[in-house]
């Protein structure tokens, strides 16, 4: 008797509960409008900040479209109803199985999805039974996630996005021969991360997996291939992307980010692929990972591609000036936007390239323009500039930021041997003078109030400064007050990076100032060694 009356207070409850919510203002509205807030939020939830998402806990967290399900049986009802709500997949493991599992069913069996596998960031050693030093493991936990969804109803026809990060270059070349025998044709970004960045160690096992291989036939896709979009292809051994001088492995891309192994890529075999995809808008190219500087010279002329659509270019840490002046002849961008430039591991004087850039001319080695040389920028219209550390001449830095006289915003990472303060290479009000948004990594607090007090006297005030977090907590109090409140900044806060997860240290959030824009930069073109920039734009 106790448990029926039980039962009826709970049922009575219940569907009190339920007349409460739709007197809720958000319930009133028609389905269709909640879906489509639902649709907002999903996609909000897919965007934000990993470190957000507490993945270094053993708890699953709970994604955007799962805790609306939860909220009462009328959310619940039209979430659960959505297919594209549901077509987000991650898979990190065994424990992750069961999420995935119960997203499939509700993404339906046609809907394109988009799927992404990373498994090293979240295994579960005791779970697989083995060490993650055994390099089989990690190729078995990947094909073991791909079985699954293959099982679950995620073919391959299925994948709008593919993105797989590993450390073991086996792992890459068994994804590859996958591809190669699937039939993709909803594909359109795909992304094959190797996050191991140790280069002996990646190097012998890049030697070891191409032992059997004849990459002079390398290919990524069967024929047709799928109309690929977006291209991400980071720890690849650059003869397997290169097989031929006049071959592509890919052709018609938007974007393509290119990190390379063992050799610099070659440079008529770099034209082809620029040549294959003419309607590029974003191009990365990192060769951080090559130890050699050995590359067969061209002569300019010969290389040149006309490149009108390109706005986006990242060119990271060319251990060779000649190669990395050689791509920058060979790419034609008069419309570029914004460029990310690191020299960090330039086996030699790096001024060729600053040079190049601000006269549209090659000098050699130690050559100095004359000082009557007109200064003829080969990024006209430029308007965001992002550096790494600088290894050349003070000479050729200020004349490179001198002559790019469009750029608005202006990302600078510094390292003790920079030839030049920061403060130093822009008290000068006519370098950079359109400059409003400046982010900066490894500059002391005095030579950063220094430079924006210098800014505010010449009629050139910044109107963003933002700082590392690394560096950030050791700025004074008294310090972050005179510049927020004092020096008229309208924001003043830190920025967090892919190489830091300890977001947030601070609070400051009373204050004047502070580091509420804690969002990682990862996934950013404009990666240089204090990790990816995030484009933040202030209205």
């Amino acid at each position: 008797m106790k448990n029926d009356q039980d039962a009826s207070f709970s049922e009575q409850a219940r569907e009190k509960r339920e007349q409460q919510n739709k007197l809720v203002w958000i319930n009133r509205f028609p389905n269709e409008i909640l879906s489509r807030i639902f649709v907002i939020g999903e996609e909000m939830d897919q965007d934000k900040d990993d470190s957000e998402d507490q993945r270094d806990k053993d708890d699953p967290v709970l994604q955007f479209q799962e805790l609306v399900a939860q909220v009462c049986r009328k959310w619940r009802e039209i979430a659960v109803n959505m297919p594209m709500l549901w077509t987000y997949i991650s898979v990190s493991g065994p424990k992750s199985f069961s999420s995935a599992s119960l997203f499939l069913e509700r993404s339906g069996k046609t809907i394109p999805l988009e799927i992404e596998i990373d498994v090293l960031e979240h295994l579960d050693i005791d779970s697989w039974s083995e060490t993650s030093d055994n390099p089989s493991l990690e190729l078995k936990l990947v094909l073991d996630a791909l079985n699954f969804l293959d099982f679950k109803g995620a073919k391959p026809f299925r994948w709008a996005r593919l993105a797989i990060w590993f450390e073991k270059p086996r792992t890459f070349f068994a994804i590859v021969d996958l591809l190669i025998d699937a039939s993709l044709s909803n594909l359109r970004k795909l992304t094959l991360v190797n996050t191991d960045t140790d280069t002996m160690v990646v190097e012998d096992f890049v030697v070891e997996a191409m032992r059997e291989r004849n990459l002079s036939n390398s290919v990524l896709f069967r024929t047709p291939p799928p109309l690929l979009r977006e291209l991400e292809l980071v720890g690849v051994p650059s003869n397997f992307f290169f097989p031929r001088e006049s071959a592509s492995l890919v052709v018609n891309l938007t974007r393509l980010d290119l990190g390379f192994l063992l050799y610099l890529p070659p440079l008529m075999c770099l034209r082809s692929v620029l040549l294959h995809n003419p309607r590029l808008e974003s191009l990365c190219l990192d060769t951080g990972m090559i130890e050699t500087t050995n590359f067969e010279h061209k002569n300019a002329t010969e290389t040149r591609v006309r490149m009108p659509f390109l706005r986006r270019f990242s060119l990271q840490e060319p251990i060779s000036v000649e190669w990395g002046l050689s791509v920058l002849q060979m790419i034609d961008a008069p419309e570029l936007e914004a460029l990310a430039l690191n020299l960090d591991r330039s086996e030699s004087l790096a001024d060729p390239i600053p040079f190049y850039i601000a006269y549209g001319k090659g000098f050699n080695g130690e050559e100095v323009p004359p000082k009557t040389t007109d200064m003829r920028p080969i990024y006209p219209t430029l308007k965001h500039l992002a550096l790494g550390p600088f290894t050349g001449t003070s000479l050729s830095l200020l004349a490179m930021l001198g002559s790019l006289r469009t750029i608005t915003r202006l990302d600078w990472e510094l390292q003790e041997q920079e030839p030049i303060t920061i403060n130093q290479a822009l008290e000068d009000h006519k370098i950079c003078q359109g400059v409003e948004h400046i982010r900066v990594y490894g500059v002391h607090e005095l030579d950063l109030a220094d430079l924006v007090e210098s800014r505010i006297r010449n009629g050139a005030p910044f109107k963003t400064v933002e700082v590392n977090s690394r560096d950030w907590r050791n700025f004074s109090e008294p310090m972050k007050a005179k510049l927020s409140d004092e020096l008229r900044l309208a924001k003043f806060r830190s920025y967090v990076d892919d190489n830091e997860s300890d977001s947030n240290t601070s609070t400051d959030s009373d204050s004047g100032y502070s580091d509420s824009d804690s969002s990682s930069d990862s996934g950013d073109w404009t990666d240089t060694d204090s990790g990816n920039a995030d484009d933040h734009e202030d209205s």
